[in-house]
């Protein structure tokens, strides 16, 4: 089996300016784990339901 075979051609993103709020908001509403972000039209990361998760339990605000 291939990466090809399994993939998800619809993938959301985020602008690096974003709040982890705004990036919640994306999963929330489609129904999926992590966000691509995009610093212009480079690739500059990835933001998944565990980084949000350490974000707030270490008292991080999510808004910011």
């Amino acid at each position: 089996m291939q990466v090809a075979d399994v993939m998800h051609t619809d993938v959301k993103a985020a602008d690096a300016e974003d709040t982890f709020a705004d990036v919640a908001k994306t999963m929330r509403t489609n129904g999926i784990s992590s966000v691509v972000v995009l610093d212009g039209k480079k690739l500059a990361g990835i933001v998944t339901e565990r980084d949000i998760v350490n974000l707030v339990a270490a008292g991080g605000d999510p808004h910011s």
